[in-house]
């Protein structure tokens, strides 16, 4: 097993700013996102938290496919737009398109059927939250990123 951070040089706009007259209302935000590639996390205590864990060894070098599922949310006073989840990195690409084709098929029949099941790189069932399901969520588009493991 291995622990990677996502290396996102993104930023995030104000493309409508809350009415400071009204305690309710919010910022609208939208999330650019610059994905660059993959960090090893060597040292749990260098980090407060890592991004994912793939249950195969990693080196620097290695290149692999992040599947990132981007969506819109907010509530009543406010809206962000383009957030992203990043749900599994796979070694190979057959993999990836196989998550990527469950996300695109998964129509839900429930809005609140939060869970989305697939298969890791070895085969296991895994259990993801649909960050992109919800009353104020929107699902936008579901990405493979082919990344190499830096340093």
């Amino acid at each position: 097993m291995t622990k990677l951070n996502i290396i996102d040089h993104g930023y995030e706009d104000i493309v409508r700013n809350g009415n400071p007259d009204d305690k309710w209302d919010g910022d609208d935000t939208y999330n650019h996102h610059d994905i660059r590639g993959l960090q090893i996390v060597a040292d749990e205590t260098q980090y407060m938290s890592y991004d994912i864990e793939v249950p195969f060894d990693v080196k620097v070098g290695d290149r692999l496919y992040l599947v990132a599922v981007y969506y819109n949310t907010g509530d009543s006073c406010h809206h962000e737009e383009n957030k992203v989840d990043f749900i599994e990195i796979f070694k190979t690409a057959e993999k990836a398109d196989a998550l990527v084709k469950i996300v695109r098929n998964d129509k839900g029949t429930d809005r609140y059927d939060y869970s989305l099941e697939y298969e890791n790189e070895l085969g296991v069932k895994m259990t993801t939250h649909k960050a992109w399901m919800g009353y104020f969520e929107s699902f936008n588009d579901v990405e493979i990123h082919y990344l190499e493991v830096r340093r």
